[in-house]
């Protein structure tokens, strides 16, 4: 703001030019400028006056150093009888017009566009937007599969295969001599086996053969089918030789299929019925060789059961396949894990030595470019239990068929490193029981699932933008109504409820007051939406702060992501989240100031010991302040002003009395426009203790309390509101003190 400053003088006889150049040189020389100060008049002992036109951009002090320097010199060069050399002494009363000036709202909208904008009807709107900080999905990503127990079946296993043979007898042939052979069909006694690796074994596989080898110098023709029984006379194979001829000096074998077959240890061949052409001339008949040999062979053999068996040993290769429920309400497609362990306790029921290997096919480890199904094993001395924690982190499941993930298939692999080293009992039945608990919960980084209805808990801090409000105003503002929308932003790959409210504290005793997201504002589809929230519950929020303006705003509660009645347990509910998936937003709030103020108060201090010229501060004998307003806002103001020192303890108070300068309030109408302005005019003494107080002062607070005008609840304010300040002062100054 400029100053003019004007100094009004009564009228007298003019001075001498001495004098009016004294005047002027001090201008330049002593500490006011010639800029913008206009002397009036100024009278003289001798009656001399003078009349010119200066000009002074600084304060109304050094005005009074520039009239000490002009009376000065008149006293000294002008007097052309001077009687003593004792310079004469007077005071002199200066009017000084300090400032006129009109201010309209319009122009504090404009020196401050990123708060406040002109709206309709040229109404005053404040308006502020402000970033919420994203609320993470974070650890909140998890899958709880139920703790459970699987049977392992050990599955069948190897059993050695293995040979016998005996000599069919032919008494009526010399062996070792020449010797016709007669035409002979004969039977012969059974032949009867003992195997000594086994009691008995029931098989899943595998093959038993009967060969028959002819050492006769003549063909030999089978002439029945002939039977392998057990020892409890249970057939266990029939060969039936096809052809049935079996030319000299060769031999011929027929098998059987042993799946669901039992073989004990004792078993005999029955049905040897043979027959032979003969020869018609002596034929050489073999020496030291048996004439016809049955052998019994197996090959391929995997048993059910073995009783008293020796088992070799060996490696059975995906041994029994199970399934290990997946029971969550998470069902999911892929998922990529960050941490959690799974624990696995298994329990032998097997009579054997073994190093149990499982796989989970659903379940991949490894490099991103390089996963494998997860395998992991542990040693299993005979009926014994063992456990084995397994790190999840860095894991992935991932469905084998791009379905939803329901349960978990589990391949087990046996090895059998040593076999049994002497005969056992074993069953393919024989189980080892597999337990899974979770140690650490399943936190997962992302996942494309069908993702149960999960809660995310929001409570964040905001600091919406008053400007220097809540440090400089404090108060009950009443406002009719606000606009208040959260621009939600949701990286969250489902719908979500949002149940936040915004909190302010109330006053100063800490109670605080609530908005809430209105009931119909809260689904929020996935990617982004508005919340609308109500303008009049948004205007008794800010209504109900009292004390000070909010510095800060609370954000809390509970967003709900895919609730229950969108969640779809089908490949039609599958939507992507991970633990950086954030919900967040933008609140913008417009005030329009439609509003009423109750006990408000504006302080706000500057500096002023700058423009003060201490060196003549003393020459000031008392001074009057007059302070005209011509109002046109809808506020009423009380004014204190407080000269403050450079510690900012208070020197002075104006008024001195405690009693603040009274500002009416502009008229309005019934709807809170002004239709006519109220002047005021006060005027304040200052005494020449009063006004020595500013050799000290550094400052100048203003406290001002505010109320919008009385009886109506709520005003608009205006471009088109303005206030008119017109300010002046009278000072004696003491001349040649």
């Amino acid at each position: 703001m400029l100053f003019a400053f004007s100094f009004l003088m009564y009228e007298n006889p003019p001075l001498c030019p001495a004098s009016v150049t004294a005047v002027k040189r001090y201008l330049h020389t002593g500490g006011a400028c010639a800029s913008n100060l206009h002397v009036d008049a100024m009278r003289s002992p001798g009656g001399t006056s003078f009349s010119n036109a200066l000009v002074c951009g600084r304060s109304s002090i050094p005005i009074l150093a520039l009239l000490f320097i002009a009376f000065s010199a008149s006293a000294l060069n002008c007097t052309q009888e001077l009687l003593t050399p004792v310079a004469p002494s007077w005071d002199v009363d200066l009017t000084l017009p300090l400032a006129h000036r009109t201010y309209t709202l319009l122009q504090v909208v404009e020196k401050d566009t990123s708060l406040l904008h002109a709206g309709v009807g040229n109404l005053i709107t404040y308006a502020t937007s402000v970033q919420t900080s994203p609320t993470y999905v974070g650890d909140l990503l998890s899958i709880s599969p139920r703790d459970t127990t699987v049977q392992i079946n050990l599955g069948t296993f190897g059993i050695d295969p293995y040979a016998w043979s005996a000599p069919v007898e032919i008494p009526w042939l010399i062996q070792g001599i020449d010797s016709s052979v007669p035409d002979t069909t004969a039977n012969f006694a059974d032949l009867h086996y003992i195997f000594s690796s086994f009691e008995s074994v029931t098989f899943a596989g595998g093959t038993v053969s009967f060969t028959l080898q002819n050492n006769l110098p003549v063909p030999l023709d089978v002439m029945s089918p002939i039977s392998l029984y057990d020892r409890f006379n249970n057939v266990v194979a029939v060969f039936q030789f096809v052809p049935s001829r079996i030319p000299a000096s060769s031999s011929q074998t027929v098998s059987n299929d042993l799946t669901g077959k039992t073989l004990t240890n004792a078993a005999r061949v029955s049905g040897l019925r043979f027959h032979t052409p003969g020869s018609a001339t002596p034929l050489p008949i073999p020496k030291n060789e048996d004439l016809i040999v049955a052998t019994v062979t197996t090959s391929g053999l995997k048993a059910k059961a073995a009783v008293f068996a020796e088992i070799p040993a060996q490696r059975l290769i995906e041994n029994d396949v199970k399934s290990l429920p997946f029971d969550d309400s998470t069902l999911v497609k892929e998922l990529k894990l960050r941490s959690g362990a799974l624990r696995i306790f298994a329990t032998s029921r097997v009579d054997l030595d073994m190093v149990l290997k499982l796989k989970l096919r659903e379940l991949l480890r490894g490099t991103e470019g390089n996963l494998a199904a997860f395998e992991d094993s542990l040693v299993l001395p005979s009926r014994s239990s063992r456990s084995l924690i397994v790190d999840l982190a860095g894991c992935r499941l991932q469905s084998q068929d791009g379905d939803l993930i329901r349960s978990l298939e589990v391949v087990s692999s046996v090895i059998l490193p040593l076999g049994s080293g002497g005969p056992v009992t074993v069953n393919d039945t024989d189980k080892v029981t597999i337990q899974v608990s979770r140690m650490a919960s399943l936190i997962a980084d992302s996942a494309v699932a069908v993702l149960r209805p999960t809660w995310v808990g929001v409570d964040k801090m905001i600091a919406p933008h008053f400007g220097d409000l809540p440090t400089k105003f404090s108060g009950q503002i009443n406002v009719a109504s606000a606009g208040l929308t959260l621009n939600a932003a949701s990286s969250i790959g489902f719908p979500v409820d949002i149940f936040v409210k915004l909190g302010a504290r109330r006053s100063a005793a800490g109670d605080s007051v609530f908005l809430y997201v209105p009931a119909a504002q809260r689904r929020l589809r996935s990617g982004s939406g508005i919340v609308q929230f109500d303008p009049l519950e948004v205007g008794r929020f800010f209504s109900a702060v009292t004390g000070k303006l909010p510095d800060s705003l609370r954000v809390m509660g509970s967003v709900l992501v895919n609730p229950i009645d969108v969640y779809n347990p089908t490949l039609s509910g599958v939507g992507t989240v991970g633990r950086n998936s954030s919900f967040g937003g933008i609140l913008d709030l417009q005030i329009p100031l439609r509003l009423g103020i109750v006990d408000g108060m504006f302080r706000d201090t500057m500096s002023v010991g700058k423009d003060i010229n201490r060196k003549r501060i003393n020459d000031v004998n008392y001074g009057k302040m007059f302070i005209e307003v011509i109002n046109g806002l809808p506020m009423q103001l009380e004014v204190l002003l407080f000269l403050l020192s450079n510690d900012k303890q208070s020197l002075l108070r104006v008024p001195q009395t405690g009693q603040p300068i009274q500002v009416g309030a502009a008229q309005v109408d019934a709807d809170g426009n002004v239709t006519a302005p109220v002047q005021t005019m006060t005027s304040v003494e200052l005494s020449e203790r009063d006004v020595r107080q500013f050799n000290a002062g550094e400052f100048l607070a203003m406290s001002a309390g505010l109320a919008t005008t009385p009886g109506t609840p709520s005003v608009r304010f205006k471009t088109s509101d303005s206030i008119q300040v017109r300010v002046w002062s009278q000072l004696s100054y003491r001349i040649n003190k």
